[in-house]
Formats: structure tokens, sequence, C-alpha cells
């Protein structure tokens, strides 16, 4: 339970820092917070099924999967909660 409320501060402040510095991700806070939760949550349920389920892709690629696996999170983060906007190709690859 630490390890996930941690992890919700951390991803919380990147997805801040993020809205601060890039025009294309935006949310209030509250909705900025539970986007962390969200992410964490994700990472921690679904990025495992997805990291092997790529892992022939990755191996083939060395390494160029896990990029487009950590888009597909925070893509899956961005459709479950409404409020919290991600605009663009480029915005899911650097965040």
């Amino acid at each position: 339970m630490k390890r996930l409320i941690l992890r919700t501060i951390i991803y919380f402040a990147i997805l801040w820092i993020f809205s601060v510095i890039f025009a294309g991700i935006s949310g209030r806070v509250e909705y900025l917070l539970l986007g962390g939760l969200v992410l964490a949550v994700v990472n921690k349920l679904l990025r495992p099924v997805l990291n092997a389920l790529a892992l022939p892709i990755n191996i083939i690629s060395l390494g160029i999967a896990s990029v487009f696996v950590n888009m597909l999170t925070i893509y899956i983060t961005d459709r479950i909660v409404n409020q919290l906007t991600i605009d663009g190709f480029w915005l899911y690859l650097l965040t």
C-alpha cells in the first residue's frame, strides 16, 4: 500500500511538471492526482502482461517495443481519466 501511494505521488508530480512544461497536457490538480493513481495501478497490473506480450518484438527490435508499451500505458490512463487530456503522439512518447 505504501508503494502504491508513493508511486501515485511520483506519477502525479511527473504529470504536473509535464502539464506545466507542455501545453498539450492539461487537467486540474485533482485529475492529475487521479491520473497518477490510475497510472500506478495500470503499471502494476497491466504492464507485466503487456511486457510479456511484447517480449518477442522487444527481442527482435532490441528494446524499442518497450517505448510503445510505455506509450500504451499512458494512453490507457488518458482514456480512463476523461478530464486528463494528453494530445498527440509526441506527448505520449515524452511522458
